[in-house]
């Protein structure tokens, strides 16, 4: 008798191995996990709040997100892709616009909320920037409007100088020689006229100093506010829009010491020049004189309105999802990263899928065409079918005459009828012995 095998009787020494699952069966899942983790990490940035409501809220956008973009992923690639490969143009077209409608909104506001904060930095950095060009403008047009206060000194003493000569020699009407004529006049007039604006232009210059002073105190407090990255952005933002309302206020007074509307009344005033009645010549030679000076102060008020003529740049409105979009650039690998796993990820798994099927179907459509065709068999004719023909009952025959044999006939007749049929049977007549 054969022994039994002892390793047959120990039977298997290790677990069988487990299946592993398809690649589809668990990247889905952990994509759309990490997908709503980012999620929740950004929302809190979008609905401003970090308190237990607002997290709570996060949190149920969050998973209701990842719900829906696990189904719409899942139905796609395992029931869309299958279906489009078949050839439903229907099923192909719903596929792809359903997921990327998920996987864009998914984009949108993971993006926006992980880069809100810096955004909103960004806004304040770049304001700030504007707010150092338009202080830098109204800078230059304090300086233009010393100018015009030179221009006007330099005014007054030519004229002053005119006035004198005219007096002692006449050497502007070209008449008589000397005194205190309609033309000294009309040049003494000239004179005290530039003597009052470049008296008023002197007044101001103490006013715009201040200005000047005030604005540039304002902008270091400005960007002090900014760079202290240890404060919320949220915090600092409420802090930078009262600095910004400050240097508004300094502007404002700047642009009242500014004597731009003087300077150019007076240069209109010169300009339009001064009739001496009955000398056509005197007024011609002053003439000649104001036109010169009227070319200057026009320079200088133009110069003036070229740079103070700018209102303050407006204080930017808090940043929402439109504005990151304005600044995708600045962060494109965040951007990336999101697009990756809210778009690019599953779009090409539902593509290698369709195109694996696809592939599939090429292959067995081949083999089939390739097959040769199966040989013929001989056609079996058709059993013929035959009507079931109900049975009908005999009836019993019944006796009604009988005649013994040996009395001289060939034999016995046997009649019998049955429900109004007879039938006759004929025997042999038995012979005698």
């Amino acid at each position: 008798m054969s022994k039994p095998d002892p390793a047959a009787e120990r039977g298997p020494m290790q677990l069988p191995r487990k299946r592993i699952p398809p690649f589809t069966e668990w990247a889905i899942p952990v994509c759309v996990v990490f997908s709503a983790t980012l999620l929740f990490l950004a929302l809190p940035n979008i609905i401003s709040g970090h308190d237990l409501w607002s997290n709570a809220k996060a949190l149920v956008l969050s998973l209701s997100a990842g719900v829906v973009a696990y189904a719409v992923n899942r139905l796609a690639i395992e029931h869309g892709a299958p279906q489009a490969a078949k050839g439903y143009l229907g099923a192909a077209i719903v596929s792809i616009v359903s997921m990327l409608a998920v996987g864009a909104g998914l984009f949108t506001a993971t993006y926006a909320g992980l880069v809100l904060k810096d955004v909103a930095v960004l806004q304040m950095q770049r304001h700030g920037a504007e707010l150092a060009t338009f202080i830098g403008d109204r800078t230059q047009s304090a300086a233009e409007a010393g100018r015009a206060a030179s221009a006007l000194r330099s005014i007054v003493d030519d004229l002053s100088a005119k006035r004198d000569c005219e007096q002692q020699s006449s050497c502007v009407s070209g008449r008589a020689s000397g005194g205190q004529g309609p033309v000294w006049r009309a040049l003494d007039a000239l004179a005290g006229r530039a003597q009052t604006v470049g008296d008023q232009l002197t007044a101001g210059e103490a006013a715009r100093a201040s200005a000047l002073a005030a604005l540039d105190a304002a902008l270091a407090d400005y960007q002090h506010i900014l760079a202290d990255d240890g404060e919320d952005i949220w915090a600092r933002r409420g802090e930078l829009q009262l600095v910004d309302a400050r240097i508004r206020q300094q502007a404002a007074q700047l642009s009242e010491a500014m004597p731009l509307a003087l300077i150019s009344a007076y240069a209109e005033e010169v300009k339009a020049g001064v009739t001496v009645a009955d000398r056509p010549e005197a007024t011609t030679a002053l003439a000649a004189i104001t036109q010169k000076q009227a070319q200057v102060l026009e320079t200088v008020v133009g110069s003036i309105t070229a740079t103070a003529g700018e209102p303050p740049p407006a204080f930017p409105p808090r940043p929402g999802v439109g504005d990151t979009l304005g600044f995708i650039g600045h962060f494109i690998p965040v951007a990336a990263i999101a697009a990756v796993v809210e778009i690019v990820f599953p779009s090409t798994l539902w593509l290698f899928t369709y195109w694996g099927l696809r592939w599939d179907i090429y292959r067995r459509e081949a083999v089939i065409a390739a097959a040769p065709p199966p040989a013929a068999e001989p056609r079996r004719a058709a059993p013929k079918l035959r009507a079931a023909v109900p049975a009908i009952e005999q009836p019993r025959p019944r006796l009604i005459a009988q005649r013994k044999p040996g009395d001289g006939d060939d034999g016995a007749s046997l009649v019998a009828a049955g429900r109004g049929r007879l039938a006759t049977v004929r025997r042999k007549a038995r012979r005698p012995d």
